[in-house]
C-alpha cells in the first residue's frame, strides 16, 4: 500500500491517513518474537550433493593458494571455493561420494565435509584447507548464529579451530584440543540482512598454534534462528586464553600460575574463605625444569623449581614418591591435592589472570572431571575476590559462559577445588581430614573476551553499527526501487519495492550521530528525533511530487 501513497495527489485525506498509519508504526512493535529455526546445516543437508539446496554450499578455502598468490592467508568470503559436482561417478569434477564431499583420489588431501564430520588439510601436506559449510541468507532479520565444534578422532593431533564469518568478516573462533569430544557451542548475533553470507570454517590450527593436520577427524554444525535472548551479546575482542597462553613464564600474557592452601588458612583460625590477596601462592621457576621427587612428607616445600617443562607441580608424584600432594596445573587444567595417601595437604590448584583491560567481559570455556571414580571436583572463578561461578564436576563436562565488570589490574582467579563431596566446613573447620583427592583430574579451560551487548538494527545498511542519516540515504537513494535489503528493502525484499514500511522499520531503529565524521554527528544536537525525521522527509517526498506533478500540469 505505502508506495502508492503519492498517486492520487488530489485525495489529501489518504495522504494524511497513511502518514498516520507511518507514525503509529513508530510507537507500536510490528515484530513478533519467536524462536524458528532459519537454518541447520544437519537438518538441510542434501543427500544427493547438490550445492545450494537449502541454500547451503559446501567447500573450502586454499590457505596456500591464498599465500601463493600474493594474498594475505586471511580469508574473505570470495575465497570460497565450492566443492565441484558435475552430475557424474566421483572425479576430477565431481567431489561429491554418494554420501559426502571427498576430495577426489585422496588422500591426501584430507579434505572433506560430511552431514557433520569434516577433516581439514594441514601444513604437513601440500596444501592447507579450511573446510567451510556457508548458508547465504534469504531473511533479512536479527539472528542468533549458533555453532558446534568437537573432535571425533581423539587418538593423537594437536587440535582443530572453528572460525565463524558474516560476509567475510570473522565474529569468532575457538580452538580445542585434540582429545576434546566434547567440543563448544558457541553463539553469536548479528544483524543479517538478505543475500549476506555466512560461512563456519573448520581450520587444522591447534591449540599449539600449529596447522598439521594430524587425527584432525572432527564434527561441526551451524545454526540460525531469530531467538535473540535478554542480555545478548557479542565476543568482540578476545583477551586472554588460558590454553594457548599457557607457558611455565610467570606473568607472561598476564597469566600467573599457583594453589590455595586450604590448611595454612584454617590453621589460622577460622573462618576459612579465600582472599586474592593474601592466598593465592605462586609457583616458583628457578630455570632448572626439574621438579621435587623428596619422600619425606612436606619435603617439597623446600623445592625452588615448579616448573618440569611442560606443567607447574609441587611434587613429581612417580616412583620413589608414591604420596601428595598431587596440586599441579597444566595447559589445559589441572589437579588440586587433598590427604592422598597419607599426606595432609589440601590444596585448590589455580591460575590467575590479571586484567589490562576496562569494561565488560564474558569468559568462556570447559569445566570437566570425567572420571566415574571419586567424588569429583568444584571449578570456581572468582573476580576481585568475589565468585561469579561454581560449579561441581563429577563424571560430566560442562560449558560455561559467565560476564562481569572489571577494570586495570582486576584479578580473575580459577581455581579447582577437590572437596567435590563438600565434607569440608568453612564455619567450623570440621571435615578437612575428609576432603579426598582420588581421580581429581580436571578439565578446565577459559578464554576471555571483550563483550558488547548486542544492538538489534536491522536498519544499519552500511553495518558501521549506527542507524543514522548514512542509512537513511542509502533507503531514499533506492526510493520506491525493488533492490535487495542491503540498499533498503528490509521488509519484503524479494516481492516489494522500497517504500514508507522499509522507512518505519529504519526509524525505529534510529540511534542518531555516528561516527565521527558522519553527516549527523557534526550537526550535534540539532539532530532531529525519528518522528521529526519523519515529518521532513515525507515533507520533502511531497514536495518533490507534488512540483513533479504541476510541471507536468503546465
Amino acid at each position: 500500500m505505502y508506495h502508492n501513497l503519492f498517486q492520487k495527489p488530489n485525495h489529501a485525506r489518504h495522504w494524511f491517513a497513511s502518514f498516520a498509519v507511518c507514525l503509529t508504526g513508530l510507537m507500536v512493535s510490528t515484530t513478533t518474537v519467536r524462536a524458528d529455526v532459519i537454518a541447520d546445516s544437519f537438518d538441510d543437508w542434501s543427500t544427493t550433493g547438490t550445492q545450494g539446496e537449502n541454500r547451503w554450499e559446501n567447500g573450502y578455502y586454499n590457505q596456500t593458494a591464498d599465500l601463493n598468490g600474493g594474498g594475505d592467508g586471511e580469508y574473505q568470503s570470495g575465497e570460497f571455493i565450492p566443492f565441484p559436482n558435475d552430475g557424474g561417478p566421483h572425479s576430477p569434477t565431481n567431489f561429491w561420494n554418494g554420501t559426502q564431499w571427498d576430495w577426489f583420489d585422496g588422500n591426501q588431501p584430507w579434505t572433506e565435509i560430511g552431514q557433520e564430520n569434516t577433516h581439514p588439510n594441514g601444513s604437513n601436506q601440500p596444501e592447507v584447507h579450511w573446510t567451510i559449510r556457508r548458508w547465504t541468507s534469504d531473511t533479512t532479520a536479527p539472528l542468533e548464529l549458533s555453532w558446534q565444534m568437537r573432535k571425533i578422532n581423539l587418538n593423537c593431533g594437536n587440535g582443530v579451530t572453528g572460525r565463524l564469518f558474516v560476509n567475510g568478516r570473522e565474529v569468532d573462533s575457538a580452538t580445542i584440543a585434540s582429545n576434546d569430544g566434547f567440543g563448544v557451542t558457541r553463539m553469536s548475533y548479528a544483524n543479517i540482512v538478505a543475500g549476506d553470507l555466512i560461512d563456519l570454517a573448520l581450520t587444522p590450527t591447534g591449540i599449539d598454534g600449529t596447522a598439521a593436520d594430524g587425527c584432525d577427524g572432527s564434527a561441526f554444525r551451524l545454526t540460525m534462528n531469530d531467538t535473540i535472548p535478554p542480555g545478548a551479546g557479542n565476543r568482540v575482542e578476545k583477551l586472554a586464553d588460558s590454553v594457548t597462553e599457557f607457558s611455565g613464564n610467570q606473568g607472561q600474557d598476564g597469566w600467573r600460575y599457583g594453589y590455595y592452601d586450604v590448611g595454612a588458612d584454617a590453621a589460622n583460625g577460622i573462618p576459612v574463605e579465600y582472599d586474592p590477596s593474601n592466598d593465592f601462592t605462586e609457583f616458583l621457576v628457578d630455570g632448572s625444569g626439574v621438579v621435587s621427587q623428596d619422600e619425606a612428607f612436606g619435603g617439597w616445600k623446600n623445592s625452588t623449581n615448579h616448573w618440569d617443562g611442560s606443567k607447574w607441580d609441587l611434587l613429581n608424584n612417580g616412583a620413589p614418591v608414591s604420596h601428595g600432594p598431587w596440586t599441579e596445573v597444566t595447559a589445559t587444567g589441572g589437579h588440586p591435592a587433598a590427604n592422598a595417601q597419607g599426606d595432609p595437604d589440601v590444596h585448590w590448584a589455580m591460575r590467575r589472570w590479571i586484567s589490562d583491560f576496562d569494561g565488560e567481559i564474558q569468559i568462556i570455556g570447559t569445566l570437566g572431571n570425567g572420571s566415574p571414580n571419586g567424588d569429583g571436583t568444584i571449578g570456581r572463578i572468582i573476580v576481585d575476590g568475589i565468585e561469579i561461578y561454581s560449579q561441581l564436576t563429577n563424571d560430566d563436562t560442562f560449558e560455561f559462559e559467565v560476564n562481569a565488570t572489571v577494570s586495570m589490574g582486576s584479578i580473575i582467579d580459577f581455581a579447582i577445588n577437590p572437596d567435590g563431596a563438600d565434607v569440608f566446613n568453612e564455619i567450623t573447620g570440621a571435615g578437612l581430614a575428609d576432603v579426598s583427592d582420588g581421580s581429581d583430574s580436571t578439565v578446565f579451560t577459559a578464554t576471555i573476551f571483550a563483550f558488547e551487548p548486542f544492538n538489534v538494527l536491522v536498519a544499519d545498511l552500511n553495518n558501521n553499527g549506527f542507524v543514522d542519516f548514512e542509512d537513511l540515504t542509502i533507503l531514499l537513494a533506492n526510493w520506491n526501487k525493488d533492490v535487495t535489503a542491503a540498499d533498503g528493502n528490509l521488509v519484503e525484499p524479494l516481492v516489494s519495492v522500497v517504500n514508507f514500511a522499509d522507512l518505519t522499520v529504519l526509524l525505529a531503529d534510529w540511534t542518531g550521530p555516528g561516527p565521527a565524521g558522519a553527516p549527523e554527528a557534526a550537526l550535534g544536537e540539532a539532530v532531529p528525533e525519528p518522528s521529526t525525521l519523519l515529518l521532513g522527509v515525507i515533507a520533502t517526498l511531497g514536495l518533490s511530487f507534488y512540483r513533479r506533478r504541476r510541471r507536468q500540469a503546465f
